[in-house]
C-alpha cells in the first residue's frame, strides 16, 4: 500500500480516487463521479487479462475452433447412436416378451403335470 501511495501521492491538479488513492480517470454515469481502473474494475467484475494468459487464451481459442468443427463434420451421424439405442431396446422387449413366454408355457406345462398326478390318485 506504502507503494501505491508512493507512486500516486496525492495531487490537487489531478482527481484521485478516495479508496484506492490512485487517479481518477474514468467518469462514471450511474455513480456520477470519476473513479480509478480499480475501482471501474471491481464494480464491473471485470476480467483484467494479463500478457501472460494471451497463450492460455489463444490455446483456449483453437480448442473451441477444433471442437465447433468436430461437431459441424460428425452432425450428420448423430443419428447412428440414436438408431442403436432404438435397436437395443427392441431386442430387449422382444427378450422380456419371449422370457415371459417361456416363464408361462412353464408354469403352465407344471401345472398340467400336477393336474395329472392329482388326478391318478
Amino acid at each position: 500500500m506504502l507503494d501505491a501511495e508512493q507512486k500516486f501521492p496525492d495531487s490537487t491538479l489531478r482527481i484521485n480516487c478516495e479508496e484506492h488513492n490512485a487517479p481518477a480517470t474514468f467518469f462514471s454515469r450511474q455513480l456520477q463521479k470519476y473513479q480509478c481502473l480499480k475501482c471501474l474494475v471491481a464494480r464491473e467484475d471485470l476480467q483484467y487479462i494479463d500478457k501472460k494468459y494471451k497463450n492460455q487464451l489463444e490455446d483456449f481459442e483453437k480448442i473451441k475452433e477444433y471442437s465447433a468443427k468436430a461437431i459441424r463434420e460428425n452432425e450428420p451421424n448423430i443419428h447412428i447412436i440414436a438408431e442403436w439405442k432404438g435397436r437395443i431396446r427392441d431386442t430387449l422387449l422382444k427378450v422380456r416378451d419371449k422370457y415371459i413366454e417361456w416363464i408361462e408355457s412353464f408354469t403352465n406345462k407344471f401345472v398340467k403335470s400336477l393336474n395329472k398326478i392329482e388326478q391318478s390318485q
